[in-house]
């Protein structure tokens, strides 16, 4: 047992393991921290841009449900055929027209004006 650790071969061998492994390991070591750290950074950046963007996104989307609402109640014409009710054909065009922009809304709401 003694021969062989004093071997010159088995010297070589250990000195090739070492000379191998410890690179190698360290090399995978330094990849792993900086790749964890590279995606982690971009992963926040990424996040922090689409929530950004979803904020903008959703404050539009709630400006434009506000203007449209508001839409109703700036039409003078539309605001005097509902307060003294459709008189005739032209007044029901105009509404039908008026409600162009609430396509889900004007068939019921023309239903209960109209009858």
């Amino acid at each position: 047992m003694r021969l062989l650790l004093t071997s010159v071969r088995y010297k070589l061998i250990a000195l090739m393991l070492i000379s191998i492994v410890i690179p190698t390991s360290a090399s995978i070591v330094v990849t792993y921290f900086y790749t964890k750290e590279s995606v982690k950074e971009r992963t926040i950046m990424e996040n922090t841009r689409l929530l950004s963007e979803g904020k903008s996104n959703l404050s539009n989307f709630l400006g434009a449900v506000n203007n449209a609402s508001l839409i109703l109640y700036s039409n003078k014409k539309l605001d005097g055929i509902l307060s003294n009710g459709v008189a005739d054909p032209a007044d029901q065009s105009y509404v039908y027209t008026a409600l162009q922009p609430f396509p889900k809304q004007r068939t019921i709401f023309i239903k209960c004006i109209c009858i």
